[in-house]
């Protein structure tokens, strides 16, 4: 096990920090229990995660000794669980909660809290980069920074800057925001802030969290007539189709409409209003909620014949 080698090789990819700070941890658990990367250790790995963790987490960790195999010249071909493609995007704080802790801090007096929160809704920011943005980008109305292996622009809205300008001339620091020993903030700090927000206004805490802000930056966006590619760009995605789970309803949402149509399909009842698409829509999810269930059910399986 080489991790210092392996270090440096994620950083020459220019990956990123929580990134590198990942794999090293999964390749570490990793020869915690096998001396030596082979095809059949990682099958074995790979089983015995299947047993242990979520898909998604199985995943991780495989990909980690595969990228760790690559390094270290090994041949290994063994490939991940394939994950059912998400129907909808939860834990997106709604726009009555923001305006319940919007409200909540002004009441306060918490100006700092206020705008951290104003920030991180209306640039769609990272927490990774939301800590490293300046005054002078925001006077700028765009910050540039590197990040995810490309330098990226993240942009101000006109009214935030305006708004914002009499909090911000007054502190000394280029960077927006400092913990409270006048060091730049981490994005541990960012989120302990959030939390300690969503217990004082009472808000589901499972919505305060840094990149639930950036879920809500696009889907209001989108709603007020954005365009998918342009919010790909200021997003900072690579793949448009990342993006696109944006357009789509939270499962709560898909819930409420589907009672609310399959009710008004009763016999009783007039014919259902929408259009033709939008009844499509409503069977295609029936279908996918369906085709899920199928597949959360072979996993289990699957899982019960590695135990």
């Amino acid at each position: 096990m080489d991790i210092d080698g392996f270090r440096k090789y994620l950083l020459k990819q220019d990956r990123a920090k929580n990134t590198i700070d990942s794999y090293i941890f999964a390749i570490k658990f990793f020869f915690g229990r096998y001396d030596e990367i082979t095809e059949e250790t990682v099958l074995d790995y790979k089983a015995w995660l299947i047993t242990q963790f979520k898909p998604k987490t199985v995943n991780s960790r495989i990909t980690a000794v595969l990228v760790y195999s690559k390094y270290a010249k090994l041949d290994i071909k063994v490939k991940g669980l394939k994950l059912h493609k998400a129907l909808s995007l939860e834990n997106v704080i709604s726009q009555e909660e923001f305006n319940k802790l919007i409200e909540g801090l002004k009441t306060d007096g918490n100006e700092r809290g206020y705008w951290m929160v104003m920030l991180l809704a209306q640039t769609g920011a990272r927490v990774s980069e939301f800590v490293r943005l300046t005054k002078s980008g925001l006077q700028r109305g765009y910050d540039e920074m590197f990040t995810k292996g490309k330098v990226r622009r993240i942009y101000y809205p006109a009214t935030l800057i305006k708004d914002s300008q009499k909090f911000f001339d007054k502190q000394k620091s280029d960077l927006l925001f400092l913990n409270r020993f006048g060091k730049p903030i981490s994005t541990r700090g960012v989120s302990q802030l959030l939390k300690n927000m969503a217990k004082r206004y009472d808000i589901r805490s499972e919505v305060i969290y840094p990149h639930g802000f950036r879920h809500l930056f696009a889907k209001n966006f989108l709603q007020n007539g954005g365009d998918l590619t342009l919010l790909s760009d200021l997003l900072g995605h690579e793949n448009i189709g990342t993006t696109a789970i944006y357009t789509r309803q939270s499962a709560a949402e898909m819930s409420s409409e589907l009672s609310r149509r399959m009710g008004a399909a009763s016999p009783h009842t007039e014919e259902p209003s929408g259009t033709p698409i939008q009844h499509m829509y409503l069977i295609v999810l029936q279908q996918e909620a369906i085709k899920a269930q199928r597949e959360a059910l072979e996993f289990a399986k699957l899982a019960l014949q590695l135990i």
